[in-house]
This record gives C-alpha cells, structure tokens and sequence, in this order.
C-alpha cells in the first residue's frame, strides 16, 4: 500500500512560508550588520594608524628639524645603524659626533625618539630597519622601541 502523503493546509503552509521568511530576513540582517561593524572598525583602524603615522613624523621633524631624512649610516662606527640626519644635532648641540658624521643622531637602541611618540599616541612604540646601508632588505628588525623587554625568569 503507498504512503500517504503528508499535506497541510493553506493556513500552515503560510505560517511555515511567514516563519522561514522572518528567519532568512533575520540572518541577512546579521550578516549585513556584521559586515557593516567589521568595515567600520577597519577603517578607524586606518584612521588612527594614518593619525599615529602623521603624529610620529611631526614628532621627528620637531625633534630634529624639517630637513631630515632617515637612512643607515655610513660611518664605519656606526656601521648598519638606523640614523636620522639632521642639521639640529651634531658640534653645536654638544652631542660629541665625529665631523664625519655631523648632523647624525643613531635611532638604535635610542628612547628619546620612541619615548616622544609613545607620549603624544598614548601607545606602544617600535622602530623596525628592513635594509641594510646599501638599500638592500634585510627583513625587519626592531631597533628601538617602548615596550620593555621579559626578564630571563619570565621566559618560563
């Protein structure tokens, strides 16, 4: 004998019809929102990166003047060093740099510069150098930063 078949009535058909309709609508809401909120933090994200970026050069440019350029040195002391060249440092602040290398002030290993930055972005800060001084790339290594480095007894 064949089964019969199961068959509702126009009533529950568009109360099953109406529900599936709210839950689909539901979810393309919360996926529309979802989307909306990740968009929105990506973007104050860029916001405030280009905001640290801007507030990190006005930092260097007060610190050490409108005409500077940041490069590795070329003096052998200071060999594959990250330096600003700047003409506010060197013989007349009293910094003690060689003649050959007047105008230079090493960013590595250096916390007056990532010190200023912390202060005005209220966040941590790290200078990378990827190149070495003929402009090759070295990968990324920090050279000076604000967070502070773990103590052997906190490396477990």
């Amino acid at each position: 004998m064949r089964q019969r078949r199961f068959r509702l009535g126009i009533r529950a058909q568009l109360t099953l019809a109406v529900l599936l309709g709210a839950v689909l609508t539901t979810l393309a809401t919360l996926f529309i929102a979802r989307n909306a909120i990740h968009q929105y933090a990506l973007d104050q994200a860029t916001s405030q990166q280009k905001e640290s970026m801007s507030i990190a050069s006005l930092v260097l440019e007060t610190q050490y003047g409108q005409n500077i350029s940041v490069s590795s040195s070329n003096d052998p002391k200071t060999d594959n060093k990250l330096v600003v060249d700047s003409p506010q440092v060197g013989r007349d602040q009293g910094t003690g740099f060689s003649e050959a290398n007047y105008g230079k002030y090493v960013l590595n290993d250096d916390t007056d510069y990532v010190d200023a930055v912390k202060h005005s972005v209220h966040g941590e800060v790290s200078v990378f150098q990827c190149a070495d001084k003929k402009g090759n790339y070295t990968g990324c290594h920090r050279v000076s930063s604000t967070f502070l480095k773990a103590a052997a007894s906190d490396t477990g």
